[in-house]
């Protein structure tokens, strides 16, 4: 019975160990895009301080972000706001500046990309707003009317937010989260745990 016992233990030990290699090895979860307005065939306002509305399908870490306008190779500001009332709030949740973008020809836009965004974490199904900003005062974000005239954004005057009109280009690309692998392989442990207490509780009551 001493040797059955020994031999079950090392068992254990031995896929344990294997499930919590497997876990922390585990690979890590692709990008998606959560949102998406493309450019309609007009420019917007140059010089003008706007921020558009969008919502994301389920919680999510944003890692880039798109959008369409005019060229430049100035550097860009980018701030999201959090929906405070009907508009968005007065200071950014988050910020990134300066932000260098890639560029890439896109018909008569310019398509613009960030790098890597860390931390920037959003929840599902709520209302974000986010502000680009140039350092050229001639640049102009694209709207997207044509596609989706139901949207709206919000123009910045006097310090505050005043709804505007329809939305601008935009694509929010990011990763779900997944439970961590050291954490799926230590439900596996205490599953494994629990298996071996019941044949051991049997062996006793025999």
């Amino acid at each position: 019975m001493r040797l059955t016992s020994l031999a079950r233990a090392r068992w254990l030990l031995s896929v344990c160990g294997a499930t919590l290699l497997a876990g922390s090895a585990q690979a890590a979860p692709t990008e998606e895009i959560l949102f998406s307005r493309y450019p309609s065939s007009i420019f917007g306002a140059p010089g003008r301080i706007f921020a558009d509305d969008f919502r994301i399908p389920y919680d999510a870490d944003v890692t880039k972000i798109r959008w369409w306008g005019s060229y430049t190779t100035s550097p860009f500001t980018l701030e999201l706001y959090e929906k405070v009332g009907n508009g968005p709030a007065s200071t950014p949740k988050y910020s990134l500046n300066p932000v260098n973008a890639l560029r890439t020809s896109y018909g008569p836009y310019t398509q613009y990309e960030t790098p890597v965004i860390p931390n920037w974490a959003l929840r599902g199904n709520e209302t974000y707003y986010l502000s680009i900003l140039n350092g050229n005062f001639l640049w102009e974000w694209a709207p997207d009317c044509l596609n989706n005239c139901s949207s709206s954004s919000w123009e910045r005057k006097n310090g505050g937010w005043v709804l505007h009109g329809g939305g601008l280009s935009l694509q929010i690309i990011g990763v779900v989260p997944e439970p961590s692998g050291l954490v799926l392989a230590g439900l596996g442990l205490i599953g494994l745990l629990g298996i071996a207490w019941q044949r051991r509780r049997r062996g006793l009551c025999r």
